[in-house]
């Protein structure tokens, strides 16, 4: 009988001891004496082998095991010996049945830790095992049962932690770069399945399922044409070669413009040397594309672990050399079984120096007890590099130089460790690389993390804002919308987005937005939130002028029509009146008295907006002299008489020693700042108000103030009052009227002259007060100019005078106005009859249209001054058109003068009184 190996000292209780005494008579196998030669074999190599094994023999699935084996069994021992695969297992058998039938058809079938709940020593364990079940045959290739190599792996739990740890910074990672809108692939090149991210099939604008897997091709169609051939040719020499893709092209958005992106990946390669992978990123980099000179870069890696689930065998001597590995171990070290048996193998050679003492200790125990408790080492691979496992070994036929090792392959483990420390680094240097206060959360959305620039920002001590604690940061009126935003968010997962204030290091608040986007597992489960703060502050303070601005446009707009309207309606009708009281002198004078007065007041607003244009724009000129502020005061006191006590007000004037007060500037001009003011105090104060003007001189300069007791103002408007088109809150009947120009105007004015103005106001009811402070003039000033004067005359009857203006009303009007002043008036409407007209009647004055279709009136005069007998005659312009440069072209086309319409009749009168003066004395 084969069961006759010597038994090892101080044992009398081993499995084959326990065979020898068995009675197999009633076995389906039968006796020992008459198993097949396999068979015995097997058995006896089992019996010898010093790693957990077992075998199922026959149809009857006969269970046999060696020593090793029986810690596995537990209380299972040794009734389990001889007994049915499926008796001594029941609670494991229907999960391994399936490999059972393929070991038994010939084909060998592995498991790596797969878990079961076992019975063991009385009580239920859930456990996991890595094990191979492989053929018995007989030599002609029959298949009569299995073998099977054991390995207990429940207590490699940090295997399977490793891996969770490196999957959660994975995600992570991803979520960063999602924040950061970097887009990431995988091309399946064998299958030609591209695997999308979020960002990527936003860029590409592809469907959901070309998303999940589809064709390359779907992504290539998004590509501008002239780039298509470039990327394809880039493809297939990565492809050919194992290059790393690297280009740049042209991408159709969603909206048909076109994209700049920047796109890189690597082949990686199949077993058989052919591409398999090609994992990538791309960048939208449009807005980079000129403007930076180095791209900041986003890594994105995809990690595949390949499961091992091979145990590596090999039989080991004393002196070093290792016999009859199989395939698994030579994977392990990355040898070829022809570079084996050209060269050998010696584990000796193949552990690196710091792990000696290690293997020492080992054989240490080998020697004494025959078996060597499993530990970690490390193997040098045949490329340098190292490969991490875990070795068990056990003397055969108690020879101490001799036994086989049992090596299982870690290295997947301690890469996982490895690559989840450097997940953790690269995802910490990109969060912290980025320019945006980058954080993140657990699926209930408890912070747990912030880079350094939210700290930087916010100048909170490291996690002192964890949890919940980052609300106390926002503005107190923003804290319950940003909390029910991020509620929503947590509820259903949508995309967290929001505009809030966030307290800056400085005390201050500065407005920023807020971003987040979930990071999802495989099943859809919310794993982490990811989420960025950006500082808008500059671009929302901007948002919020351009809408101030655009508010104070359409209050302008709709007052200037208001203003307008005012006038035009008594003078159309006034218009109407004219031609029903056409008999009656008095009513003609009363409703031309209108007309002028409305007319006089629309040509006031016209000039107080091209007055703030010119002075907005530094076309002003100063014409200055040395003036007493006295006659500043007077000229403006007398401006605003009227509207003083048509409102029933007392003016104050606490001026006594302004006429001693001198201020070189322009006369004109400061009476119009003054003039403003007290009109604006005269407005702005309910009827029988009391304004104060007050002169002097403060800190060597002179004061002008003027304090009413009329609406106040608050602080809001008191520090914009001197902004163009700003007003307080008004009345729907507008009764204080104004463009909200003059205070503007004002401002502008005094700053031409060096001065200030300020506005105050103890609030609403409470009255203003409004301060102009001017310098004063150096010593020994210039002389004063003389003061301006005509007094219209009526003309003789004798002067000729030629109109011309394509508006028939226009031109009609003013030849009736002269007619009526007694000057001999022709009219023409067009610049042809014109100067035929001309020719008849040798005009002494020509009042010429500007703006005459076919010819001009500026081409008019000259061809008038070019006629025989008219080389004298006077000319002037009457226009729409008033700005300086206007005046330089009628100057220098020879007009004498030049009017703005709508004409003032006294100043035309004059004009022709001085022509008349001056025919005279020709």
């Amino acid at each position: 009988m084969f069961l006759t190996a010597p038994t090892p000292a101080g044992k009398s209780d081993t499995v084959e001891m326990l065979m020898a005494a068995h009675d197999w008579r009633a076995a389906p196998c039968g006796e020992p004496s008459g198993w097949e030669p396999a068979l015995q074999y097997a058995l006896r190599q089992m019996l010898d082998a010093a790693v957990p094994m077992f075998m199922v023999w026959g149809e009857a699935e006969t269970f046999l095991y060696n020593d090793a084996y029986v810690p596995i069994l537990g209380l299972r021992h040794p009734h389990a010996l001889a007994q049915s695969f499926e008796h001594v297992w029941p609670e494991a058998y229907p999960a391994v049945a399936p490999a059972v039938a393929n070991a038994m058809a010939g084909q060998p079938t592995s498991f790596s830790h797969a878990p079961f709940v076992v019975t063991r020593n009385g009580v239920d364990e859930q456990v996991s095992f890595s094990f191979t079940y492989s053929p018995l045959r007989r030599l002609d290739g029959t298949v009569l049962g299995f073998s099977c190599v054991v390995l207990e792996t429940t207590d490699i739990d940090a295997w399977r932690r490793s891996e969770a740890a490196l999957h959660d910074a994975q995600l992570r990672l991803e979520a960063a770069l999602g924040a950061a809108q970097v887009a990431t692939w995988n091309w399946d090149i064998r299958a030609n399945r591209v695997y999308a991210d979020a960002n990527l099939a936003r860029m590409y604008s592809v469907s959901d399922r070309d998303a999940d897997g589809g064709p390359i091709e779907a992504y290539l169609t998004a590509i501008h044409p002239d780039d298509v051939a470039k990327v394809g040719a880039h493809i297939e020499h990565a492809l050919s070669t194992g290059d790393a893709f690297s280009e740049n092209y042209r991408l159709r958005a969603a909206d048909g413009s076109w994209r700049h992106v920047e796109a890189r990946g690597k082949v990686t390669f199949g077993a058989d040397g052919l591409p398999e992978w090609l994992p990538g990123i791309a960048l939208d980099v449009t807005a980079q594309k000129e403007a930076e000179a180095r791209l900041q870069r986003s890594e994105a890696r995809f990690r595949r672990l390949a499961e091992s689930n091979v145990l590596g065998i090999v039989q080991y001597r004393a002196d070093g050399a290792l016999l009859d590995p199989n395939d698994a171990f030579l994977d392990i070290l990355g040898v070829t079984r022809a570079e084996f048996e050209r060269a050998g193998l010696s584990w000796r050679a193949l552990t690196p120096p710091e792990w000696r003492e290690a293997d020492e200790r080992g054989w240490a125990q080998l020697r004494a007890t025959g078996v060597m408790e499993p530990y970690e080492k490390e193997y040098l691979r045949s490329d340098g590099s190292r490969a991490a496992v875990y070795l068990g070994a056990a003397n055969v036929e108690g020879n101490p130089d001799e036994g086989i090792s049992y090596v299982l392959d870690i290295s997947g483990i301690r890469a996982a460790e490895r690559a989840l420390k450097e997940s953790e680094a690269r995802f910490r240097v990109i969060a912290n690389a980025m320019p945006q206060a980058v954080w993140s959360t657990r699926p209930d959305g408890f912070h747990d993390y912030y880079n350094d620039q939210w700290y930087a920002f916010t100048g909170m001590p490291y996690g002192s804002t964890d949890g919940d604690a980052w609300n106390g940061l926002f503005h107190p009126d923003d804290q319950a919308a940003a909390w029910d935003k991020w509620r929503h968010s947590l509820r259903t997962g949508e995309p967290y987005e929001i505009e809030y204030r966030l307290r800056h290091h400085s005390g201050h608040y500065r407005w920023a937005l807020g971003r987040a986007l979930p990071v999802r597992a495989e099943d859809g489960s919310i794993v982490r939130w990811m989420g960025t703060c950006t500082d808008i502050h500059e671009q929302k303070l901007t948002q919020q002028a351009l809408q101030e601005n655009d508010r104070r446009k359409d209050e302008f707009l709709a007052m200037l029509a208001h203003e307008l309207r005012n006038p035009l309606a008594p003078i159309a009708t006034a218009a109407s009146l004219l031609t029903m009281a056409a008999q009656d002198p008095a009513r003609v004078r009363q409703v031309g008295a209108v007309i002028s007065r409305q007319t006089a007041h629309m040509t006031g607003l016209i000039d107080d907006l091209m007055d703030v244009s010119r002075v907005t724009r530094g076309l002003v000129t100063l014409e200055r002299e040395d003036l007493s502020l006295a006659q500043v005061i007077d000229d403006a006191v007398e401006q605003v008489r009227p509207l003083v006590e048509g409102r029933t007000h007392r003016l104050e004037l606490q001026a006594a020693g302004a006429a001693g007060i001198r201020v070189r500037g322009d006369r004109k001009r400061l009476v119009q700042v003054l003039a403003n003011i007290l009109g604006n105090a005269a407005r702005y104060t309910p009827a029988g108000g009391h304004i104060v003007l007050k002169a002097g001189i403060d800190e060597g300069r002179a004061v002008l103030s003027v304090r009413d007791n009329g609406i106040g103002m608050s602080p809001e408007l008191v520090a914009s009052a001197f902004e163009l088109f700003h007003q307080g809150t008004r009345s729907s009947d507008r009764a204080q009227g104004g463009l909200g120009i003059g205070l503007a105007l004002v401002r502008s004015l005094v700053e031409l002259h060096g001065g200030t103005v300020r506005a105050a106001s103890q609030g609403e009811g409470r009255g203003s007060t409004f301060t102009v402070s001017l310098p004063l003039p150096e010593q020994g000033g210039a002389a004063q100019t003389q003061a301006d004067g005509v007094v219209p005359q009526a003309a003789p009857a004798a002067l000729r005078v030629l109109v011309v203006d394509d508006n028939t009303d226009a031109a009609e009007l003013v030849a009736m106005f002269l007619g009526l002043l007694g000057y001999d008036v022709c009219v023409e409407f067009s610049a042809a009859a014109a100067l035929e007209r001309a020719r008849q009647v040798m005009p002494q004055v020509c009042l010429l249209d500007i703006g005459l279709p076919g010819m001009d009136g500026k081409e008019l005069a000259r061809r008038l001054r070019q006629m025989p007998g008219l080389e004298d005659v006077r000319l002037a312009a009457m226009t729409g058109y008033g700005q300086p440069h206007d005046r330089r072209e009628t100057e220098a086309a020879g007009f004498d003068a030049h009017f703005v319409k709508p004409v003032e009749t006294d100043a035309l009168a004059a004009w022709l009184a001085t022509a008349e003066g001056r025919g005279a004395a020709d």
